[in-house]
């Protein structure tokens, strides 16, 4: 089986890639009332709170993105200076 194969799709045994087809797709994936279904669906199943949850601000991930970085950064270099 070649590595492109996708069994899901029933492409086994094909010679040319399903990939190589410049025609563009022309399937309609939601109709409107399909999609308003769907919208339905979800809403039915989404919880709904009073407030939203407390999450860390961006600042502070960033900051401690960048601390973890900079510590890695000095750990590298001291290895590579050690040999």
């Amino acid at each position: 089986m070649s590595a492109w194969a996708l069994p899901q799709l029933n492409l086994r045994g094909t010679r040319t890639s399903p990939w190589k087809s410049v025609a563009p797709v022309r399937a309609e994936l939601f109709g409107i009332e399909r999609l308003e279904q769907h919208a339905a669906s979800l809403a039915a199943v989404q919880r709904i709170c009073a407030s939203a949850p407390r999450v860390a601000s961006l600042r502070q991930r960033l900051d401690d993105n960048a601390t973890a970085l900079r510590a890695t950064r000095k750990a590298c270099l001291s290895e590579l200076a050690a040999g």
